[in-house]
């Protein structure tokens, strides 16, 4: 099953289309008339991933996109309804360079895997920590309530970032980060899963999972998730595997071993 879905406004064309493959979502977006970014991600069960595709679209259709096309069972699109035709409208004013940051950061958010956090939990995070988080940024933001993290957490990526001018500095950064959700976990307000890559040394995978109550975590050398024994095998599996992860997909290998790998931290 395929949706479509458009967001047009006096700044923004973009697109956000979604597909079901079995356990598979695949989610394609970007701006109009440019072939955008994907991301893949599969599920335990089929229908784990039909319940995360109508989350994904329930969100995006709350923010304003327009279902533009669907294909369910090998059925086409149904043709659009003929339009009145209208007067040409004068052609509008180039975006300024604020808006198109602005679009910019929202597309960035929309890339990002999101925590909801309710309650008094600012005073939770060092001020200095809350500060750098909350400078735009595509690793760990931090806006209002909502606590965006990205799949790139790799210390050679986060030069430019407001997280220090250096790789130690970034490496501190992401351990500060990883110590500081524990103490967050009170104030989680619904359940997730996130996944991310480092590198400080050797290519890590780690997952965070918060269900009922209850905050997980895995973590390590992405080899070590290989189910192969053998090392040309698993240094295959980090060759195959870590790039991907960096763009927010993963292997059904690599997730399923991750889950099952979680300990309870909280």
């Amino acid at each position: 099953m395929a949706r479509r879905f458009e967001y047009t406004d006096a700044r923004s064309n973009k697109f956000w289309e979604i597909t079901i493959k079995a356990k598979t979502v695949t989610v394609q977006y970007g701006r109009l008339g440019t072939d955008g970014q994907t991301q893949v991600k599969t599920h335990a069960t089929p229908a784990e991933a039909k319940a995360a595709a109508e989350k994904q679209i329930a969100e995006k259709v709350k923010k304003g996109y327009r279902e533009v096309s669907s294909e369910a069972a090998g059925t086409a699109p149904k043709a659009p309804a003929k339009k009145a035709v209208a007067k040409k409208a004068a052609p509008s004013a180039p975006p300024s360079a604020q808006d198109v940051a602005a679009e910019e950061a929202i597309e960035d958010r929309e890339r990002m895997q999101t925590i909801c956090l309710t309650g008094p939990f600012h005073a939770t995070i060092p001020p200095k920590l809350r500060k750098m988080m909350e400078q735009e940024n595509e690793f760990v933001f931090l806006r209002g309530h909502a606590l965006y993290v990205g799949y790139d957490l790799d210390v050679s990526s986060m030069y430019g970032s407001p997280f220090g001018k250096s790789e130690a500095d970034f490496s501190a950064v992401v351990n500060e980060f990883e110590a500081l959700l524990p103490k967050l976990a009170p104030f989680m307000k619904t359940d997730f899963e996130i996944y991310y890559f480092t590198y400080t040394g050797e290519y890590t995978a780690t997952m965070w999972a918060y269900r009922k109550g209850a905050l997980w975590t895995a973590g390590g050398w992405i080899g070590d998730f290989c189910r192969s024994r053998s090392e040309e095998a698993k240094n295959d599996f980090v060759d195959r595997n870590h790039l991907p992860l960096k763009s927010g997909e993963i292997e059904s290998e690599l997730s399923d071993a991750l889950g099952k790998a979680l300990k309870k931290v909280r």
